[in-house]
């Protein structure tokens, strides 16, 4: 699967925001979605577990989609999956989010 995963400068993997010379443990995100899937795990090497996460879809025409998707988190992989309505892999969609949680030292 050739999935795209990046940070709020374009970067991959999504990076840490800096604040005030050191850094908050929020990780903001943009995915998209490529090949027929039902779920996919997205990594945050710079978290040694996720504590939270906000996820948003947007449909082709860039419209906030209105259907469900199933997102889970166990250690430092936020997982995305089909919802009750949700595909995962419709065509043109990008998902956003922010993840936070405890930092690697």
């Amino acid at each position: 699967m050739a999935n795209t995963v990046v940070g709020f400068n374009g970067k991959s993997p999504p990076e840490l925001l800096p604040a005030l010379g050191s850094y908050v443990p929020i990780i903001p995100f943009k995915a998209t979605i490529s090949g027929v899937t039902t779920s996919e795990n997205i990594s945050f090497p710079q978290l040694r577990a996720i504590r939270g996460a906000m996820v948003q879809v947007l449909d082709s025409g860039n419209n906030v989609a209105t259907s469900d998707i199933d997102v889970t988190f166990s250690t430092n992989v936020l997982t995305l999956a089909d919802g009750a309505t949700f595909n995962l892999d419709a065509a043109n969609q990008t998902i956003y989010g922010v993840v936070w949680g405890d930092a690697k030292a």
